[in-house]
């Protein structure tokens, strides 16, 4: 801008220049001084500068535009405080439109809730839009865990003052925490983050939203390997032998039916009709994933199974759990190590329930009807579609057409079809 001038520390102090002692510059660029023009010193220290301001201008009430990007802002005082907001556009029409909505969110402002803190705000949503939001017991259980994640990370959240959060606050909160979870875990948490700041608009609290900036991350999509069926064999006996058959029963049920871990540990014998050939998924008094309860058809693996087990157990009420444990997880991962098989979980089961019904034909549709999924397959193309090694490697065998190996005894060499014609 011609007022910085920048020289090496071993040359000497230029003419009609006073050393402006900026601790600041000269921390970032140790070797150079820096000198100013004494009135634009006295223009910094006074805090009157147009080299570190943007010209605004008015064009009609409440609305102002940028004179070096264009870009408009919406500026009010409320309760004696101006407000300003941009409204992110360089379009007349649209900035005009927006300019209601950022006045209604001005008034909306309470000058009573000046001095409220985060812990004001949250106690208010904990009373008020989580209840209204409808979670289920594990999903709210989920959600209180990722406030708490929160709150741990960012030391003095909780008593600061929700109108002095920054956009800096929230970005160094970011950084911090995304060098400690997984991106999945972080867009949870950035996103309740925000929802938890748009309460506090909406309540009047603040008048803008300090983590709408925060970026969602992309999350690596990990490779989904299922148990093949000779290790599913191999681990169902493995914990059978160890005299353990409630988890050989419960690792079959979600191999042969495709439930989740908890919908199968609340199934009861009432909701198993052997007559009609059908099972509904309940998920018991947790419920199912997107409350959505379904009728199933019964597979013959499952049905043998189940035969199986009621012969075990011998008379069974109606009312019954099937299963008589709700998880088996310790059990499955000491069978995995004692039979040299890789590391499988609960929810393998469920690839592995999927992957056997690609490889047998079934459409991508009726097994995300069976998984009770709604979007009509497209998950289980994108994550259960893959096959297995051994199957791809049969079905390339297949792939045998070439026309050097497909009637040998038909095709004629050019030269004496050329001798024949002659």
């Amino acid at each position: 801008c011609g007022h910085w001038i920048l020289s090496p520390a071993r040359l000497p102090v230029p003419p009609r220049r006073q050393q402006f002692n900026c601790k600041y510059l000269q921390l970032i660029y140790p070797r150079y001084k820096f000198y100013l023009q004494p009135e634009f010193c006295t223009r910094i220290l006074s805090g009157r500068t147009d080299a570190m301001t943007d010209t605004l201008y008015r064009v009609s009430e409440n609305l102002f535009r940028s004179k070096s990007s264009g870009r408009y802002y919406a500026i009010t005082k409320k309760n004696g405080k101006q407000i300003k907001t941009s409204l992110k556009t360089t379009d007349h029409d649209l900035a005009k439109r927006k300019l209601v909505r950022a006045l209604e969110e001005a008034d909306r402002l309470k000058h009573t809730l000046k001095s409220a803190t985060f812990a004001d705000v949250l106690k208010d949503y904990r009373e008020t839009a989580q209840p209204a939001k409808g979670l289920k017991a594990t999903s709210l259980k989920d959600e209180e865990y990722r406030i708490q994640a929160i709150l741990k990370a960012w030391t003095g959240l909780l008593h600061a003052k929700v109108r002095d959060i920054t956009a800096k606050d929230c970005e160094k909160w970011f950084g911090k925490r995304l060098a400690e979870i997984h991106p999945q875990r972080m867009n949870n948490e950035t996103s309740l983050l925000k929802n938890i700041f748009r309460f506090a608009i909406r309540e009047g609290y603040c008048h803008a939203n300090p983590a709408d900036r925060l970026r969602r991350l992309k999350v690596p999509k990990s490779k989904v390997v299922p148990p093949t069926r000779q290790q599913f064999s191999i681990l169902v006996d493995t914990l059978r032998n160890a005299k353990n058959e409630d988890a050989g029963d419960f690792v079959e049920l979600l191999g042969y039916s495709g439930m989740r871990r908890n919908e199968c540990a609340n199934i009861v014998w009432v909701e198993v009709d052997f007559d009609r050939g059908r099972f509904w998924v309940t998920g018991g008094d947790f419920g199912v994933k997107g409350n959505d309860e379904l009728e199933v058809p019964l597979f013959p693996a499952m049905r043998e199974l189940l035969l199986r087990i009621r012969a075990r157990v011998g008379h069974v009420n109606p009312t019954d759990k099937i299963m008589r444990i709700k998880q088996c997880r310790n059990a499955i991962e000491g069978a995995c190590r004692d039979a040299k098989l890789p590391r499988f979980d609960h929810h393998d089961m469920r690839h592995f329930f999927c992957s056997n019904a690609i490889e047998h034909g079934i459409d991508f549709k009726v097994i995300a009807g069976w998984l009770r999924q709604k979007d009509g397959g497209i998950l289980v193309a994108s994550t259960y579609g893959h096959l297995r090694k051994d199957h791809s490697d049969e079905m390339a065998k297949k792939m045998d057409f070439s026309a050097t190996t497909i009637h040998d005894n038909k095709v004629i060499p050019i030269s004496k079809a050329g001798q024949g014609q002659s």
